[in-house]
Order: structure tokens, then sequence, then C-alpha cells
């Protein structure tokens, strides 16, 4: 349970499937069709997601047990998201390395980078701002990556919008010169990015 951040009331006379414990319901299918199927899963890598929307690896296995008058799955599993995480953060930045050298110019340089960062973190739309000529604000770069579709009217409202330091969530992050993270749960999101299709959990920007 203190991997996935739930608690024991939260758990007890819920089934799996409710939880929403699997990154991918498919998969979770899959190896529901193996254990029933074989009566174990041997061990495995899966992805899973805590409470918080975080994305967790975990090596884990599965194991149907037969008791007098029932019968019960046993799951055991290691949280080994550091480790896929420092993997991940390599492979990436070799890919955005060999990404840069190929690319002809800033803004199609900057644009594969987005694309390379979105596909190894799972997240849905990447942009890329950048100081004006003057120096006194942020300015869209015109480089950006989305996973999903209708994202013109964002496009628009980026294109056209500029930000003085400490001028919101783009403002804060230049101005700090450290990454933020905006929890859209706690934390209203910007008008800009209520054009999102299907809205916006979370951001994070870093310098």
């Amino acid at each position: 349970l203190e991997l996935f951040g739930l608690e024991r009331g939260a758990v007890i006379g819920h089934e799996t499937a409710g939880l929403r414990l699997w990154a991918d319901p498919a998969d979770r299918a899959g190896h529901i069709a193996q254990l029933m199927r074989d009566g174990f899963v041997p061990l495995t890598e899966g992805r899973f997601r805590h409470k918080s929307g975080e994305l967790l690896h975990t090596l884990f296995t599965m194991q149907r047990i037969g008791l007098p008058g029932s019968t019960v799955t046993v799951t055991t599993r290691v949280d080994i998201t550091d480790r896929k995480r420092s993997e991940q953060l390599l492979e990436l930045e070799l890919a955005a390395t060999l990404a840069l050298s190929q690319a002809g110019d800033l803004r199609g340089a900057l644009t594969d980078v987005l694309r390379l960062i979105c596909e190894n973190t799972g997240w849905e739309v990447g942009e890329a701002w950048l100081p004006a000529p003057d120096g006194a604000r942020m300015e869209w770069s015109g480089a950006f990556h989305s996973g999903i579709d209708g994202t013109g009217p964002f496009v628009a409202a980026s294109e056209v919008r500029a930000f003085a330091p400490g001028e919101r969530f783009i403002g804060r992050v230049w101005q700090g010169g450290v990454p933020l993270w905006n929890d859209a749960a706690t934390n209203k999101p910007w008008r800009r990015l209520q054009h999102i299709p299907g809205g916006v959990q979370s951001q994070c920007g870093f310098p």
C-alpha cells in the first residue's frame, strides 16, 4: 500500500481494477489472462500509478494459491522506479545529443528534444520559450510537441503571448532559474492551458 500511497481503508472491499493501479489497463488484462491460464506470472517488469499520478516501475510476480473453499492471488512487487529513471535519463541525453547534432536550425532542434522528453516521460504536451532579443520577456519559440489532437487553439494562444520575469508560470521558471511544478488539482491552470483538450492535470517547467 505504501508503494501506491494508499491507505488500508481505501483498498479493503474494492476490486483491484477499480483502484486503477496499472498505468495501462491492457497490461493488467494480459497478465490476468496469463494468471488464469497458467496459475502464475513469473518475475516481470510492470508500470503502475501512484495515488498522485506518478508513474511507478516495478518487478512483480503473481501466484494463484488454492485454500480450503477459495483461491487467492498473491502478488509481490519490488520498486525499481529510481533505477528506470536513471536509465531513461541516460537514454534521453544520448538521443537529445544526436537530435541536436542533426537538426538544421534551433527550432527544429528544440522540437526534436521536446518530442524525446515527452516520449520518455509520458507527458502529452511540450513547448519551449526563449528570451526576446531585448531580454525583457520570454516569447514562444514555435518549438512544440503534442501527443494529442486538437491543440490548435493552444498554439494560437501561445504565439501571441509573452511573459516578463516572474509573470505567470513561464516567467516564474525564468526568474527562479530552477525547475517548477504546478499541480492543477490544487492550483487552477492559466487560461492559455485551458485550450488543451481534456484539461491539464499538472505542468512542470525547467530553465
